[in-house]
């Protein structure tokens, strides 16, 4: 069986969730397609489908793609020209299978990574920037026009770890941080109480003189 999946053969660029520039980084921009797997048939998917099976894994996403394609080379005048940084120009891989299926299947080519809400929004709706599809923010914001229709879309509060966080220290500090922050509050919160069933009982003893 001929398989393997997006994000086993990707590298970051940094100790960052997907990539690291000038302009920040940002988990939300791969989306979905970095749990998938590429097969190089329908033979294969169905092999690989029944592992996922027997694994207890039953959303497998499968993309089908020619294993023996060359790495694409996208010609400059179908890029966004653009000082920003698009999404492929941040990942690296020496799987040309992969990055073509980003291309093919995710337009990563087309996708621009900028700093902020602002400048978000400036790329996004204000230049008309030819071949440019999706701008997507450091904090997660993700904007894009359709015809005279423009989309602000907020960041995915709910979205799992990416597969290729290089590192867990800052997640787990974060989880220890909300952890304090919690007990913090809590422990506050009952001195809180206490104080308030103290006041009750001067209360109560001072109406019982």
């Amino acid at each position: 069986m001929r398989s393997f999946g997006v994000a086993s053969v990707l590298t970051s660029l940094g100790d960052l969730w997907i990539f690291e520039s000038k302009e920040g980084c940002d988990k939300n921009a791969v989306g979905k397609l970095l749990n998938a797997f590429i097969a190089v048939d329908h033979k294969d998917s169905l092999l690989l489908r029944g592992c996922a099976r027997e694994a207890n894994y039953n959303h497998l996403q499968i993309i089908i793609y020619d294993f023996s394609r060359p790495r694409l080379n996208i010609p400059n005048h179908m890029l966004p020209q653009i000082e920003h940084p698009t999404l492929i120009s941040a990942l690296h891989s020496d799987n040309p299978t992969v990055m073509n299926v980003l291309v093919d299947m995710g337009n990563f080519e087309r996708q621009v990574l900028v700093r902020d809400y602002e400048v978000g929004k400036t790329v996004a709706f204000d230049q008309r920037i030819p071949n440019l599809k999706e701008v997507y923010t450091s904090d997660g914001y993700r904007m894009f026009s359709r015809g005279s229709v423009q989309t602000i879309l907020p960041p995915n509060k709910k979205a799992r770890t990416g597969r290729l966080c290089s590192s867990f220290d800052s997640q787990i500090k974060d989880l220890e941080r909300d952890a304090l922050n919690n007990q913090e509050q809590g422990q506050e919160v009952k001195r809180k109480k206490r104080d308030a069933e103290e006041e009750l009982k001067d209360l109560q003893d001072k109406l019982q003189v």
